[in-house]
């Protein structure tokens, strides 16, 4: 009698009464069917003597007696499961939501930054819808507004307390505005024009003045000696300053606007009547400076080509520039060596009427002293 294979079909020789498989591949595949059939039947059986044992519980729903699983379930099957959400957990979800505030952040955290690292379309959606959210429902609704300004009120003066979670938010914020202005390069244009919209209309509170002081007060002091944070600077403005200086109308802003706080510092000082004092401070601040750069070849250099610069365009501008220059610095000469004739002829003059009245006093004694024999 021929067979078949159980599990590919193919015929069997008639020797082999027994065999139900062609191949070992076969055989192998035959056996993990027979256990898992096996076992399949086993939990069944053991499920049924179980489930008789189990303690019977009443559904909410539906109201039929049921073996639980677990100590907390409330539902017989998936449909009243359901029925069940939809009616009762309405009811209990805001006070759920407000026990549970800390838990619901975090899982919103998680799945947010999941969803934005594999997903970059994800992003987009959420913020287009966000955006329509806002102005649809929360921009007009000035009680929302006002309650969560008092919400974030709080919150950012908790936030203030913690030193370790204020710097990571400082952290988190710097890596998100380079991530901002790397996407879209008209970022900072948007910012900058929202920021000085806000002052301009701020401009005449006296609160709001008040606070800007004390806070740039309390930034200067803070990274008066932090060194790291003036190098920074130092680049940061040095390249700031290398892009602008391709403009000719900022560079004629520039120098007007330190002109005239130089002139401001200078009126305040003779008003103080400290105006020597403040020269003297200034000179001394540019010498060491000019000492601190004179084995620095590149700033040398381009001192050198700017004071080039400067007198190619005043010949320009003005020829007869040396002439005046030349007559200025004469009569500067002139001036400090007249003071310098003067200080010696003030010297000589003090020196000589003190030898002429230690010369007065020694013939007052001698004649004194004369007229007593």
């Amino acid at each position: 009698m021929k067979k078949k294979c159980v599990i590919c079909g193919n015929w069997l020789p008639l020797n082999r009464t027994m065999q139900k498989t062609c191949s070992v591949v076969c055989r192998k595949e035959h056996q993990k069917r027979y256990q898992r059939r096996y076992y399949k039947q086993r939990n069944h059986s053991i499920q049924a003597q179980t489930i008789a044992k189990r303690p019977k519980k009443k559904c909410v729903v539906c109201g039929k007696r049921f073996p639980i699983n677990q100590p907390e379930q409330k539902v017989c099957s998936v449909p009243c499961r359901k029925e069940y959400r939809k009616k009762y957990c309405k009811q209990f979800g805001k006070l759920w939501r407000k026990n549970n505030k800390d838990s619901i952040i975090l899982y919103r955290k998680k799945h947010w930054l999941l969803k934005t690292k594999n997903d970059p379309a994800y992003t987009k959606k959420h913020r287009e819808y966000m955006r329509v959210y806002y102005h649809k429902k929360v921009k007009n609704n000035t009680e929302h507004n006002k309650k969560r300004a008092v919400y974030r009120k709080e919150k950012w003066l908790q936030l203030k307390q913690n030193s370790e979670l204020y710097n990571k938010y400082l952290s988190y914020r710097r890596k998100w505005i380079k991530l901002a202005r790397a996407r879209d390069p008209e970022y900072s244009k948007r910012i900058n024009a929202y920021k000085r919209e806000y002052r301009n209309k701020r401009k005449n509170d006296p609160d709001y003045i008040a606070k800007c002081k004390a806070c740039a007060k309390r930034r200067y002091y803070k990274k008066k000696n932090d060194t790291g944070y003036k190098e920074r600077h130092s680049v940061y403005y040095r390249r700031y300053l290398s892009q602008k200086r391709k403009d000719p109308e900022f560079c004629e802003k520039e120098v007007a606007r330190k002109r005239a706080l130089r002139r401001q510092k200078k009126q305040e000082a003779m008003d103080r009547g400290e105006l020597f004092e403040y020269m003297e401070q200034q000179n001394a601040r540019a010498r060491a400076y000019r000492l601190s750069k004179v084995n620095d070849v590149e700033y040398v250099s381009r001192r050198r080509a700017r004071t080039r610069e400067w007198l190619r365009q005043k010949r320009i501008k003005d020829p007869e520039y040396f002439v005046k220059k030349s007559i200025k610095a004469r009569l500067v000469y002139m001036r400090k060596s007249f003071m310098r004739c003067l200080a010696t002829i003030q010297a000589v003059s003090s020196t000589v009427s003190g030898n002429l009245s230690s010369t007065k006093g020694g013939e007052n004694v001698s004649s004194s002293k004369e007229h007593g024999k």
